[in-house]
């Protein structure tokens, strides 16, 4: 939490800034606070493991870190294109942040009811790769764009597959289509539709830098 608070203070300074600088730009430290973040939140949850010391209110405690995670970074772009007086990546960060947010709440609210729901590309860890991108190559805005747009998928894509379990499994003895038929639906991780999606979001972020726009100047 802490690495990722250093990250968003990086990200609140100077979201906006790229490689033109001669310095290395504010999101590149970003990335490398993220990098270290990441690196711990998957140790915490192997040393759990290893040491035998799970816990109820451990894995609710690290759930409730990984979104105040998300709203610290996606606020800290808000800020800073707040600064630059940048309402549309502003407004864009914000939608980043909600989407993030509600394929969270979707999934762990779902589990209640149903058995999985570990459905669409924007988990949690591909969000995170696409920051770190964005962030060590200084086109923040690209990736701002990409998961302010698309990630709205992934919460359509789970609750359409919590309302076709639930419902039809009161219109259906055998409570609608099969598991193995839902998840065929999504993009699972180490199947090649998966790979060529990733790889194509990645290509995308490296190779395109979008400077940050006003949609109002532009209507102008």
């Amino acid at each position: 939490m802490l690495l990722t608070l250093g990250a968003a203070w990086q990200l609140a300074a100077g979201a906006d800034q790229t490689w033109d600088q001669v310095r290395p730009p504010a999101p590149f430290w970003a990335g490398l606070w993220l990098f270290g973040a990441c690196a711990m939140d998957m140790l915490d949850g192997a040393v759990a493991r290893v040491g035998n010391l799970k816990t109820a209110f451990g894995g609710i405690l690290d759930s409730t870190m990984d979104r105040v995670s998300d709203i610290a970074i996606f606020g800290a772009i808000a800020i800073a294109f707040g600064r630059v007086e940048n309402v549309t990546f502003q407004v864009l960060a914000l939608l980043a942040m909600t989407n993030a947010v509600l394929i969270s709440y979707i999934k762990a609210r779902a589990e209640k009811e149903l058995d999985d729901c570990s459905v669409g590309f924007w988990q949690r860890g591909e969000r995170l790769v696409a920051v770190m991108l964005g962030c060590f190559l200084g086109h923040v805005a690209t990736m701002v764009l990409i998961l302010a747009v698309l990630p709205w998928t992934s919460v359509a894509g789970r609750l359409a597959l919590c309302y076709r379990k639930l419902e039809g499994a009161k219109r259906q003895p055998n409570g609608g289509a099969s598991g193995k038929a839902e998840m065929s639906l999504a993009l699972k991780r180490r199947t090649w539709p998966h790979t060529l999606f990733a790889a194509a979001v990645a290509v995308t972020i490296i190779a395109v830098r979008i400077r940050p726009f006003n949609l109002s100047d532009l209507i102008r």
